[in-house]
């Protein structure tokens, strides 16, 4: 087949209705591709996906820096939902994605505004609480 290699037997299956949703559109092209990316660790069973930062590294080319960001976008606009697995390949303990549909519920360029202000409102929580931790890391010294 033109699409694949011959030994190649996975795929990812994204919907049209998806990819022409307001809440797709609104996504940066990192995390698009990094949804991609997800969708192709889900091994069928549930509705997860375990799939290891330097992984998403290697694989998307998307800076260590900026994966939280991405999947803090993807959270916000109703693709994923985070937690926490029991152990990675590494043995360690990993993020476990979980596929929702909330993005279907993103319609109108309001929804859209909303998840944005709500990715920003996530971004500046976690700023502020890096920031109270270097705080007190320094007085510590």
């Amino acid at each position: 087949a033109w699409e694949r290699e011959p030994n190649d037997k996975k795929f990812v299956r994204v919907y049209s209705s998806m990819l022409i949703s307001k809440a797709y559109i609104s996504l940066s092209a990192e995390s698009k591709v990094l949804y991609i990316l997800l969708k192709n660790n889900y091994y069928g069973s549930g509705s997860t996906a375990v799939c290891p930062y330097d992984d998403i590294t290697e694989l998307t080319g998307i800076a260590r820096k900026r994966i939280k960001q991405r999947i803090d976008e993807l959270e916000a606009f109703g693709f994923i939902k985070v937690g926490v697995s029991d152990k990675n390949k590494r043995g360690k303990p990993a993020n476990l994605y979980e596929f929702i549909g909330d993005w279907k519920d993103i319609k109108t360029d309001a929804d859209v505004e909303l998840a944005k202000a709500k990715l920003k409102d996530t971004e500046e929580r976690k700023r502020k609480a890096r920031e109270r931790i270097e705080k007190m890391l320094t007085e510590k010294e």
